[in-house]
């Protein structure tokens, strides 16, 4: 008898494009928004390096309460390998170079809008929109 063990290997089914931005938009129409954020449209990231893989689809959006070198970007993404959503915060950095800050990565629907609320400080039924 032989005491080799037997690896298993469990491979993970392969979603299409289309079955990818569907499940993006379920998660985005979850999401509890500020009335203040205005969609700027879709941001999507892809690897050039594997045959422009799709890694996350986003939405983007402004905080129209900020302006000038002060103005604030949001990036509200599915990571396509977990279908988790995560946040990116986009400011104006140093000699005007734009500045990334991952808030939150990988989490639910709901964890993403507790972080959204936290942010906000303010009643969900008084400035949210879905």
């Amino acid at each position: 008898m032989s005491s080799h063990k037997t690896k298993f290997v469990l491979h993970e089914q392969v979603k299409t494009k289309t079955e990818l931005f569907a499940i993006a938009n379920s998660n985005f129409e979850k999401l509890a928004i500020p009335e203040t954020w205005k969609c700027k449209g879709m941001n999507n990231v892809r690897d050039p390096e594997a045959n422009n893989k799709l890694l996350s689809i986003g939405i983007v959006y402004m905080d129209t309460e900020t302006s000038g070198f002060d103005i604030v970007h949001y990036r509200i993404y599915m990571i396509c390998s977990t279908e988790r959503l995560g946040v990116v915060k986009k400011m104006i950095g140093e000699k005007g170079k734009p500045d990334y800050k991952t808030e939150i990565s990988n989490k639910t629907t709901e964890k993403i809008n507790e972080h959204i609320y936290e942010k906000t400080r303010t009643q969900p039924e008084e400035i949210f929109t879905t």
